[in-house]
């Protein structure tokens, strides 16, 4: 029965128990009172029994008048569906938000045209700053820029900008806006300084090969020019073209090195077919003979090797990074420099060391010296002969063996290079 039908006849039943009561008492103004009476204790009755369950919708409505539980049991499903969309619905916001948070760029919802920040991911707080009380502020009053005053306002009509990070001058981000219904837009920043210094280095070493080349070119052409000369005797001429071979092995000697480091850098692991197992003592001796014509006796050496300590290695390779060390070493320590060799044991690794008493190097170029090309002292690396690329040669061999170029130095006192190798456990005696 419908809860309008069980009122009336509620209703009726009471109307016909009052005419009851007022024939019996021949009044009918009791009988009403009775009538008004009953109906009203009733109703506060069914009211309580209602407000009791209003507080626990969920629960089954068995304390309710029948007429009043379908009604009931109707409600209660409709506040489970609603609840089961709004768990679902808040299930939705924790994956979006875990989602946002793996984001290595910045994201920020704004509403425009003021910029008010609704939403923030994980990025935004560490490259903008931001945190999550934030929520509501412009952003532009916590990142300032008139660039990205300009892009908030402009929208997509105004190109990506690049602006310094508002927590490091050392960093630079990149802004970009994309439009969003109903007034709102997402602000993204991403961190660029990797790419632009990237970029920078490439402009370096496009310039510097340049350079590097035009140097020995430009001897090689005016030789060649004076070469073509009638007026030449032989003996002249011969001068002439021995002179050629210097500028001609150094502009090979620079692309030698710039093709042994893209072939380092094509690959993670040194090929297998060519590793050996050699005496790392013995290819330090070899090289030392090299190491001392360089110096021309203006150095002093002191040489420490532990002859047990084997390695298998690509020794082309090896070869390459101890020279390269060695060679630096010299060129610049002052004559009569002393110059430190270590090659020994360092628990399950063999660490070589060479140490100097040259210039030294300043902090702000310790991040930079295995750059290609790059030199702390331009005109003595020119002098002595290097192309620069040596140090970028050693890091990138060593990556191949999983180890890593160290340096500690101190200005005007000199500096100290160093890494290690996995040596062999087990020595073997040389056949």
């Amino acid at each position: 029965m419908s809860a309008p039908i069980s009122s009336i006849v509620q209703l009726l039943s009471a109307l016909l128990v009052s005419i009851l009561i007022g024939i019996a008492t021949n009044s009918i103004a009791w009988g009403m009172a009775a009538l008004l009476c009953g109906f009203l204790v009733f109703r506060l009755f069914e009211d309580r029994a209602l407000r009791v369950w209003s507080h626990k919708l969920l629960t089954k409505p068995s304390a309710l008048p029948k007429y009043w539980r379908g009604t009931a049991t109707r409600i209660t499903k409709s506040v489970v569906r609603g609840r089961t969309r709004g768990h679902m619905l808040l299930d939705a916001l924790k994956r979006v938000r875990a989602t946002t948070d793996q984001l290595q760029d910045a994201l920020v919802i704004i509403r425009q045209p003021n910029g008010e920040i609704e939403f923030i991911n994980r990025a935004a707080k560490t490259l903008l700053g931001l945190h999550t009380e934030d929520e509501g502020q412009p952003l532009s009053n916590l990142v300032r820029s008139p660039k990205l005053d300009l892009l908030i306002q402009n929208g997509s009509d105004q190109e990506n900008v690049e602006i310094k990070s508002p927590i490091s001058d050392e960093q630079f981000l990149e802004f970009r806006l994309i439009p969003l219904e109903e007034n709102r837009a997402i602000v993204v920043a991403r961190d660029v300084t990797d790419l632009n210094r990237l970029l920078t280095m490439r402009q370096d070493f496009i310039a510097n090969v340049s350079h590097e080349l035009r140097t020995p070119l430009t001897v090689l052409l005016g030789y060649i020019e004076t070469a073509n000369s009638d007026q030449l005797d032989h003996e002249t001429l011969q001068n002439l073209v021995s002179r050629l071979e210097q500028p001609a092995f150094r502009m090979r000697r620079l692309i030698d090195d710039l093709l042994t480091l893209t072939r380092l850098e094509s690959s993670d692991l040194p090929d297998p077919s060519l590793l050996e197992e050699i005496t790392g003592a013995e290819i330090i001796n070899d090289i030392m003979l090299d190491v001392r014509s360089l110096s021309e006796a203006k150095h002093e050496f002191d040489i420490d090797l532990d002859e047990e300590i084997r390695l298998n290695v690509v020794p082309g390779e090896v070869h390459s990074v101890f020279i390269n060390l060695l060679s630096n070493a010299v060129r610049y320590s002052p004559n009569g420099g002393r110059i430190r060799v270590r090659w020994h044991r360092n628990g399950t690794y063999a660490r070589f060391e060479v140490e100097d008493e040259g210039m030294g190097i300043a902090p702000e170029h310790m991040s930079r010296i295995t750059e290609r090309f790059y030199r702390i002292d331009l005109n003595k690396g020119r002098v002595s002969g290097g192309t620069g690329l040596g140090l970028a040669i050693v890091k990138h061999t060593l990556r191949r063996y999983r180890s890593e170029l160290k340096v500690t130095s101190e200005l005007g006192q000199g500096s100290t290079f160093y890494f290690d190798f996995p040596a062999i456990e087990k020595s073997i005696p040389l056949e």
